[in-house]
């Protein structure tokens, strides 16, 4: 098996992962053995590095593996989009979705770094949808979804770049 932090030095050094890489990350991350710096560290180093098809191909394929299926979206945009076009939007329409394989204890909206929801939806199965009216979300750069599971596993949406 790949070393799951492989894939940060890889992006940090502008390097394409090797096979197995991103997979071991992933895995490692669900099973609760990285934390949610190496899941920043990791979303950072694909937004300034990028990844290259057959790495994207591993993720997805890893993230389908994982066993949560998430949807988010902010004003349309899916996950994982760059919708930062200038719009100067003063509010902002969150939606989500997800089937995860155990009983949902957390959910947080994340806005650039922040908790500006959270709820505790105590089901496996749920969706919402949420407006972002506050001050800040004018200068909002960015929103993720983040889950927790009764035994403990994490989930994150990728971000929707605003």
């Amino acid at each position: 098996m790949s070393d799951p932090l492989g894939v940060l030095a890889s992006l940090r050094d502008g390097r394409a992962p090797a096979p197995g890489q991103v997979r071991a990350f992933v895995e490692a991350l669900v099973a609760g053995q990285l934390g949610e710096a190496h899941a920043g560290a990791f979303l950072m180093g694909v937004c300034a590095r990028g990844l290259g098809t057959d790495a994207v191909v591993e993720l997805t394929r890893a993230m389908l593996a994982s066993g949560e299926i998430l949807e988010f979206e902010v004003d349309g945009h899916l996950m994982g989009t760059d919708a930062s076009g200038g719009s100067g939007r003063g509010t902002h329409s969150v939606r989500w979705s997800a089937l995860c394989p155990d009983i949902v204890t957390s959910v947080e909206i994340i806005r650039d770094g922040r908790t500006v929801l959270s709820s505790s939806p105590r089901k496996d199965a749920l969706s919402g949808e949420w407006e972002d009216r506050s001050e800040e979300a004018a200068m909002a750069g960015y929103y993720y979804l983040k889950l927790v599971q009764a035994d403990g596993n994490t989930a994150w949406a990728s971000p929707v770049w605003v």
